[in-house]
């Protein structure tokens, strides 16, 4: 068996191997695109079979060169990179360089490659992944735009809770978006406006956050909607499990 290291950079990757009894087989160093990982691939190809790899990273700079190798029908673990760095607190010689840590990974994948977890294609998980991040952005954002009206509005009005007691309500968004001040006081008629355009980008944000949850629905009421057994569990929330489950994770019936 041999079994091939890399050390995963956001530009540059490096990859070793070592035969069966731990020698080394050679070095590959390359960019982290596409032709990088064609020309990695093909680099191991050259060393014989079968093989097995260890990503440092490999849902990370990692991602994609691992994504290229399972595609290929390769065998790849993904090693946290805590791992080698603790590896290399305890070595005799501590230091870092990449060709280290590339040799550092093969040697874990060697040696204890059965407990490491495997790399598999990306699937549904990871649109939901992608899919309960981005709502979640889109909820903190209308957060963040509510917190700035009530800022405004407590300038502009101090007692304009008696009127509008809520700033989520439909009816609320509304009002807000046609506000205006009271008086002609140019710095509270420029704050009027600040509040009618942030409650423009307040109603986008929700409007976003709501499409956004429809597709995480959809998505996980098939193959992930055995997860709404669980107590407390609905569909959003059955999404957001699955994305951290990750690629070859299963929910059975």
């Amino acid at each position: 068996m041999i079994t091939i290291g890399v050390d995963a950079h956001k530009r540059v990757h490096v990859a070793l191997a070592l035969d069966e009894a731990g020698q080394e087989l050679g070095e590959w160093r390359g960019l982290n695109n596409a032709a990088g990982w064609q020309a990695i691939s093909q680099w191991a190809a050259s060393l014989g079979s079968p093989r097995q790899w260890g990503i440092e990273g490999a849902w990370g700079y990692g991602r994609n060169l691992a994504q290229h190798l399972v595609a290929a029908g390769e065998t790849v673990y993904e090693v946290n990179p805590r791992w080698i760095a603790m590896g290399r607190r305890g070595a005799r010689k501590p230091g870092k360089t990449d060709r280290l840590d590339a040799r550092a990974v093969a040697l874990l994948v060697r040696q204890e490659a059965s407990t490491l977890p495997r790399v598999h294609a990306e699937d549904d998980t990871a649109v939901l992944d992608l899919l309960t991040s981005e709502r979640e952005a889109a909820i903190a954002e209308a957060t963040r735009l509510r917190n700035q009206i009530h800022a405004l509005l407590l300038q502009t009005d101090p007692g304009y809770r008696a009127y509008l007691p809520t700033l989520k309500s439909q009816a609320a968004l509304d009002a807000l978006e046609s506000y205006t001040a009271a008086g002609s006081n140019p710095l509270q008629a420029q704050r009027a406006a600040a509040i009618r355009r942030l409650t423009q980008r307040l109603r986008l944000a929700l409007s976003q956050a709501e499409e956004l949850a429809q597709q995480i629905k959809d998505l996980a009421r098939g193959r992930f909607f055995p997860l709404t057994n669980l107590c407390g569990v609905n569909l959003i929330t059955a999404g957001t499990l699955a994305g951290i489950l990750g690629p070859g994770g299963s929910v059975r019936h």
